[in-house]
């Protein structure tokens, strides 16, 4: 449940900015829809409300779409798909695809191995978006680990959009090494922001 959090809040953090830059967009985009609304200090905030600005930042924000991936997966020497997700581009541009992951490391006495990230447009590792696979890697360090060990790998990638075409972007892993070490992964999200031609 703590990794789900983290992975919400890193999420509403990378909107946030995404947010700042395409303020002009999003100020024109909400004109058309739902009006924010400004709470003040000491006012009860009604769901209604809440709503409302959620739905005006998502209207603000074409193609943002966000999915929870595989959690306690146990990783292997062979490419699998961990995530995917589906999003409808609403112009020709350019979609952002964020991936946030926690990968616990259970390591034996001097172990050490490398687990590698890519989101491909399949689910082939022959078609990876930029910028390409992400490798995340530990060794332990002491002759008698203790408990396993978590970190965190956030992969950015780009991919090309056209007006009203659906594309599948997958979250692929595998470990390095075939050894007896036990690596899992603890949580994994994506999600994805569309910015248009002219960005």
């Amino acid at each position: 449940m703590r990794y789900l959090k983290n992975e919400m809040l890193c999420g509403i953090r990378i909107v946030a900015m995404v947010s700042m830059i395409l303020l002009g967009a999003a100020a024109v985009t909400c004109a058309d829809g739902p009006v924010l609304i400004i709470f003040s200090p000491g006012t009860t905030i009604q769901s209604s409300q809440v709503n409302q600005n959620f739905s005006a930042l998502l209207n603000a924000l074409p193609g943002f779409k966000w999915v929870m991936g595989a959690n306690n997966f146990s990783f292997t020497t062979d490419w699998q798909t961990v995530a995917q997700i589906s999003v409808t581009a609403p112009a020709d541009g350019n979609f952002l695809i964020f991936v946030n992951t926690q990968v616990s490391f259970n390591l034996q006495p001097n172990g050490g191995n490398m687990v590698t990230f890519g989101i491909s447009t399949s689910p082939s590792i022959n078609n990876l978006v930029a910028p390409g696979q992400f490798g995340v890697n530990f060794v332990a360090p002491c002759t008698s680990c203790g408990p396993a060990l978590s970190v965190p790998a956030n992969i950015v990638g780009t991919a090309s959009a056209s007006n009203g075409v659906t594309a599948t972007f997958y979250l692929l892993a595998k470990k390095e090494q075939n050894t007896t070490d036990i690596i899992t992964l603890a949580s994994a999200s994506m999600f994805t922001v569309f910015l248009p031609k002219q960005w």
